[in-house]
């Protein structure tokens, strides 16, 4: 039973106490899985934005490297960069609402 029950005085606890007991135990618990829940959904998100930011700066470094050998594309280079960096924005994004 939860530790902030205070007795009544009587050498075992009443009906009353224990059902109480009982309910602040079962709200502990469902708050504890709720912090888990959380937790777990934080760190899906933290995961899956880390791996967008190192795809991103990867985009980047290849339209870099890319527009440096064929300056003539680089304004195609840089809508393709935009869609790819949009679409990994919607997969953090799909994270986040935990699609």
């Amino acid at each position: 039973m939860s530790n902030s029950l205070t007795r009544t005085g009587a050498l075992y606890p009443t009906k009353l106490d224990r059902q109480l007991g009982k309910a602040l135990d079962h709200i502990e618990a469902s708050n504890i899985v709720a912090k888990r829940r959380d937790l777990a959904r934080i760190e899906r998100i933290t995961e899956t934005s880390e791996v967008g930011m190192l795809a991103v700066g990867r985009l980047g470094l290849v339209e870099a490297a890319v527009a440096q050998t064929t300056p003539h594309v680089a304004p195609g280079l840089r809508v393709i960069q935009c869609a790819a960096v949009l679409g990994i924005a919607g997969v953090v994004d799909d994270a986040g609402r935990g699609s």
